[in-house]
Order: C-alpha cells, then sequence, then structure tokens
C-alpha cells in the first residue's frame, strides 16, 4: 500500500490524496483551495504523472473536495468517478456555479486568475459520474490490479450524501483494510443522523482531524450550541431587530433552516416571524428534498422548503421595507 497527500494538511484547501492498493491506484477527492483562485487553487496533479490511476472517489459536495474534478479528468480522462448519488445531483448544481463563478471575478477584476474550467466542460462531464448506494460491495480493481479491490461506502454525517470510503484488498499475502471518513460527524443533527463507521478491524485510518483537539470544542455540545442559538434569536427579535444568520450554501444552510423549524413549533420563537433565504442555498435545499427518501434522515417526510421561508427580495425599496420589522435572514 502506497499513500500520497496532494492536499494541505493544516487548515482547509484542497482536499486531495492518492492511494494505491494491490496494484490499483485510487484518487480520494480533488477539491480547490477556496482561499485562492486559478491554477494556484489545484492540488499538484502532476503528482500522479508516474502513478495509477484507476478511480476517483468523491465524498462529498463541498467546494474544497469537488471543485477540482474538472481539471483532473482533463488529465486523466480514462479513470472512473465515483460518489454518492446525493452528491451526483449536488455536483450538478454546484460545478456550474462554481465555472460562472470564476468567470465573474476575472470579469470583474476581483482576481487575474483565468477560470480553470468552464461551465460546457462541466456539463459534458456529468454524465460520467457513478452514483452508489451505501453498504454495498463495488469492485474497484484497476487495469493492472494484482487482486481484487473491495470498495464500500458509509454514510459520514457531515452533509448531504457525505461518505467516508473503505477499501479491502489482498496484497503480499495479507489482508489490507483502508478507511477514509473524509470530513465527518458522529453526532446527530437535525435533519441527519451521525456517521457510520465500518465494525473494522482497518489496518490504515486517514481521518478528518477539524477540532479535533481544540480545548473550545472538546468543551462544546450540540445541545448547549442550539439553546444558546435559539436564545440569541428570540433577544433580538425581542428587541424588534433582525437575524442575520451567515451560512454555507450546503448542509449548514438546511440544518439552520430545520433549527428555525424547531424553535417556532417549541416556542422559543414567535411562529409568524419571517424567514428570508437566499442564493444557492434554495437551489440545493430542493436536492435535499428530493433525496429525502433515499439518504439517511431522523424525519424522511420533513421538508426544508415546508420551512415558511421567502426569498430575499432584489430591490432596496422593497428590502428597506422588510427591514422595518423584524425577521430572519
Amino acid at each position: 500500500m502506497k499513500y500520497l497527500s496532494l492536499g494541505d494538511t493544516d487548515e482547509i484547501a484542497a482536499s486531495c490524496h492518492h492511494l494505491e492498493i494491490a496494484g490499483t491506484g485510487v484518487v480520494l477527492d480533488a477539491g480547490m483551495d477556496p482561499n485562492q483562485d486559478g491554477p494556484a487553487a489545484l492540488p499538484p496533479f502532476y503528482l500522479l504523472n508516474e502513478r495509477p490511476v484507476d478511480h476517483v472517489v468523491i465524498t462529498h459536495a463541498h467546494h474544497d473536495h469537488l471543485g477540482s474534478v474538472p481539471v483532473l479528468m482533463r488529465r486523466i480522462p480514462h479513470a472512473r468517478v465515483h460518489m454518492s448519488r446525493p452528491t451526483a445531483l449536488l455536483a450538478d448544481v454546484l460545478l456550474p456555479s462554481s465555472a460562472r463563478l470564476q468567470r465573474r471575478r476575472m470579469r470583474e477584476g476581483s482576481t487575474n486568475a483565468e477560470p480553470v474550467f468552464d461551465v460546457e466542460t462541466v456539463e459534458a462531464l456529468s454524465y460520467i459520474y457513478e452514483g452508489h448506494a451505501l453498504d454495498t460491495d463495488l469492485d474497484f480493481s484497476g487495469l493492472k490490479a494484482t487482486a481484487r479491490l473491495t470498495a464500500r461506502f458509509y454514510h459520514a454525517g457531515h452533509v448531504l450524501g457525505a461518505i467516508g470510503v473503505y477499501l479491502e484488498a489482498e496484497e503480499f499475502g495479507q489482508r489490507r483494510r483502508f478507511f477514509y471518513t473524509s470530513d465527518t460527524n458522529l453526532s446527530p443533527q437535525v435533519i441527519q443522523p451521525g456517521g457510520d463507521y465500518p465494525e473494522g478491524p482497518i489496518d490504515v485510518l486517514l481521518l478528518e482531524s477539524t477540532l479535533g483537539a481544540d480545548p473550545e470544542a472538546e468543551l462544546t455540545t450540540r445541545k448547549a450550541e442550539e439553546k444558546r442559538f435559539g436564545k440569541a434569536i428570540a433577544d433580538v427579535i425581542g428587541r424588534g431587530g433582525s437575524v442575520l444568520a451567515p451560512v454555507f450554501a450546503l448542509g449548514r444552510s438546511q440544518e439552520v433552516l430545520a433549527l428555525i423549524d424547531r424553535f417556532k413549533k417549541r416556542g422559543v420563537i414567535p411562529v409568524d416571524v419571517p424567514v428570508y433565504t437566499a442564493g444557492q442555498a434554495r437551489a440545493l435545499s430542493g436536492v435535499y428534498d428530493n433525496t429525502r427518501f433515499t439518504s439517511p434522515r431522523h424525519d424522511p417526510d420533513f421538508e426544508v422548503f415546508n420551512v415558511d421561508q421567502s426569498r430575499v427580495p432584489n430591490s432596496r425599496p422593497r428590502l428597506d421595507e422588510t427591514l422595518r420589522e423584524p425577521a430572519i435572514y
């Protein structure tokens, strides 16, 4: 077994790993660094030139794990691209959006970097994504495999469609078992249950360590933070103010909407306080709702768009009008 990290390890950046096991090469994630533009945002894919790449696995649809797939596939068009079925649906929304954003930033002068891919490239690629169900054995054996390589996806509990990847093969007369958690969350959220890991044994564990040894995080519980968040909203609304909740479009946005719905039903905040949503989060919430019976959920009947919400007004006069009354944005 040979391992190579192609991404930064000290902070959120372009996540990418290469694993060679029993003659088969697997790339785990192909992200873009959200703090960089153009080629500087990409993993150093040239390091793969002398290594086998039979399969690419995308663990979830956040930009730092998905964003450079079009560039990678331009270099290795023969590789098969695997992900969960919800992630494939999310990729069809997020990658074209990334292409448009790169073009707009260059046009507006906020960057000098040329876009690394365009909308047409992304739309042509979408048909090659292989969406798989959880807990199903997949044959990942490569062209020069010396033994069968088996893969299995596990629910990671991070965002919709997020998976951990288990790989197993016989190498030099011994079973080799590898598990990559990617971004993971073992604690239940409002919409999704906590992550699911293989029982083992595992020979090599590659895991996320964000906040893994953070003193503040170790003393924080989700229940306490939810209570604090609800009280903060109630305090602001109670004094006639408006709440701005900046959230990632994928994952956090849907969870916060579900929390607001819970706060209203439990009487933490007034039922009639308006909620406004905007941007890409609305499109991604549609994917959440459309996959609620086919991906892990606490309550498959819950729909994000059943949470009472309106689109943030586009015109300044209409926005000024909404700001005169307490609301959540």
